[in-house]
């Protein structure tokens, strides 16, 4: 995979300025490259952690 440099906009690069843009149509959700930023890491973070404590808590774990 290849990383575009912050001097590079995405709006230049010719892959991704195509309209399906990294993908072919009919690509499938397993081919669908997915990221999340900090907020969306920290939320499932703290949830699992939360979880963990309230099943220790009950002691089912």
């Amino acid at each position: 995979m290849e990383f575009i440099s912050r001097k590079t906009r995405i709006s230049q690069d010719p892959v991704f300025s195509r309209k399906l843009g990294i993908y072919s149509e009919k690509c499938g959700l397993d081919r669908v490259i997915m990221s999340s930023g900090h907020d969306e890491y920290i939320t499932w973070y703290n949830s699992y952690i939360l979880n963990l404590k309230s099943l220790y808590a009950s002691g089912t774990i």
